[in-house]
């Protein structure tokens, strides 16, 4: 569950003797194993109070994965049909590391040879490779719809490249940690959501606007029944895109819903 640093959770310090990896200081509370972070909050608190958190994300992570495991369905029944379509294989990015990141989860919360911020650091990668791979989905969309104009790739990787830097933020700016009360989590900076929101948000609504538009006009010029669905079709997933990737990142930005705001990174993944 991430926090905002704003809660004033982290000791004011905690880097200065902190072990660096990369240069990156690691919150001695994100290296230990979740097994032993539980016993030692066993003998010192209440025996079932720090395992509401755990149990919590253990419970998300099992609905998570229920919902990757059917993407993961449809994308390889994409496949099968068009083995040779590369929307197929951009559709199962998403599904594939969002198990790969559940089993990481499960194991974390099992065994004592990973911890915390290994899970945190993979699923920031996750994150970024899966939200790619969704921007060059739409990208592929508006290059069709265009007729191959070789102008919308140079454009798309101008607004993808920067996608990058939500890993990159997310590896140097949020120490990890275990909680109590949160179990596996991160503190954020304020700025990272805004970050988030504004390296996707652009690429998804200009290539979603040049899909739509150059669809509903060729449907309008030509009146086949073929551009029509597209259009009718196309515009609806597009809308449907755009208007999940502000929801979610209104909420995450404002903190709507308080700490469980943060859990929308993880719906609009």
């Amino acid at each position: 569950m991430p926090i905002n640093y704003n809660n004033g959770a982290l000791v004011a310090g905690w880097e200065k003797n902190a072990t660096r990896l990369f240069g990156i200081p690691l919150h001695p509370l994100g290296e230990i194993d979740m097994p032993t972070f539980m016993q030692q909050n066993v003998k010192a608190n209440d025996p079932r109070h720090p395992f509401a958190g755990i149990e919590r994300q253990f419970f998300i992570i099992i609905i998570v994965a229920w919902l990757f495991a059917t993407n993961m369905r449809i994308a390889f029944w994409m496949i099968y049909q068009q083995p040779r379509n590369i929307t197929g294989w951009l559709c199962i990015t998403a599904p594939f590391f969002g198990i790969t990141w559940v089993l990481c989860g499960i194991i974390t919360l099992l065994f004592s040879f990973t911890n915390c911020r290994m899970v945190v650091w993979y699923l920031a990668i996750s994150l970024t490779l899966s939200t790619i791979s969704n921007s060059a989905i739409i990208l592929q969309k508006a290059y069709l719809v265009l007729f191959r104009q070789r102008w919308i790739w140079i454009v798309g990787c101008i607004f993808i490249v920067p996608q990058i830097t939500i890993f990159v933020f997310t590896w140097r700016f949020c120490p990890v940690i275990s909680h109590v009360d949160y179990g596996c989590t991160f503190y954020y900076p304020p700025f990272l959501p805004w970050i988030w929101v504004g390296v996707e948000a652009p690429s998804y609504i200009l290539f979603s606007s040049i899909f739509s538009y150059v669809a509903y006009r060729q449907y309008k010029m030509f009146g086949s029944d073929v551009w029509r669905r597209l259009a009718r079709d196309g515009i609806l997933v597009m809308c449907s895109a755009i208007l999940c990737k502000l929801t979610c990142g209104t909420i995450v930005i404002f903190n709507l819903f308080g700490a469980f705001s943060e859990m929308f990174v993880i719906i609009d993944w």
